[in-house]
């Protein structure tokens, strides 16, 4: 058995990721959260995006939709994995009102194809 500690390794860290939704042109650093889960048989994929003024979205555009692809980053900000899969179907919700003084979001919920998970681990 290996000693462990003679063993380079840096622990992933939850904020260093990128996200973009394929088909969609919204900027990666827009995305706040995921979060990837099963639900009985299926695999869900849920995330927020902010709004933000330089970045207006028509929520006709969201329907061009097909993919994610996650990118995972090293303390340099050197991608070190990827994650990418299609989506079969996907809701997704905005709300405003004048009474919360919160930051504008869409919230995206959706199937993933299993089929189509790809994972692509870089090593230095």
């Amino acid at each position: 058995m290996k000693n462990l500690l003679s063993v380079p390794y840096e622990p992933k860290k939850l904020n260093r990721f990128t996200l973009k939704l394929n088909g969609f042109d919204a900027p990666e650093f827009l995305f706040k959260n995921y979060k990837i889960y099963n639900d009985s048989e299926k695999l869900i994929f849920e995330t927020e995006m902010y709004e933000a003024v330089m970045f207006s979205v028509n929520p006709v555009e969201l329907f061009e939709i097909d993919g994610v692809t996650l990118k995972f980053l090293d303390v340099t900000g050197v991608v070190y994995h990827t994650l990418s899969f299609d989506i079969k179907s996907f809701n997704f919700r905005t709300e405003a009102n004048y009474v919360d003084n919160k930051i504008a979001t869409y919230k995206f919920l959706m199937e993933v194809d299993k089929k189509s998970m790809k994972s692509d681990l870089y090593k230095n």
